[in-house]
């Protein structure tokens, strides 16, 4: 994961993982979620480096990941921006296309990768498709897994 605009996404993402699942209307209802640790609600077994966070998000304190946090989260739920977004769930790595290309090679899979573009800006390095029967000589053509 890139740092920066591309991190912030992915922190705002999971955080909405079980208000997408409808288990929880906002994530402060929610125990096992990383939202009480960043709002600095717990001082015991913490578990985030919320110094090397902010570092990585390019925010000058927590406090500042704590504002924003809250207003992005806020947002997202009052638009019903919640939905599954594949780039988070389909890709090896998601960032700008120089940081992809600095990663590609260093990605060992038995699977060759491909940088391909997301919803919106988002660039993402997946998995190139296999050829449905490459493995018995059948090449019926490529599946790819539905993007939303």
């Amino acid at each position: 994961m890139e740092s920066g605009d591309y991190l912030w996404s992915c922190l705002c993402y999971l955080e909405l993982n079980m208000v997408r699942c409808v288990v929880v209307s906002h994530p402060r209802d929610w125990k096992w979620v990383g939202y009480h640790e960043l709002m600095g609600h717990w001082r015991r077994n913490r578990v985030i480096d919320l110094d090397r966070l902010c570092w990585r998000l390019g925010i000058a304190s927590p406090e500042e990941v704590r504002k924003n946090l809250e207003i992005s989260l806020a947002q997202r739920i009052a638009r019903n921006r919640i939905e599954r977004e594949a780039c988070w769930t389909e890709s090896l790595a998601v960032g700008s296309v120089s940081f992809l290309e600095s990663i590609q090679p260093q990605i060992s899979s038995r699977m060759e990768t491909e940088i391909v573009q997301t919803i919106g800006a988002q660039w993402a390095l997946q998995e190139t498709p296999v050829p449905y029967g490459r493995e018995n000589g059948s090449e019926k053509g490529a599946i790819r897994p539905k993007t939303a």
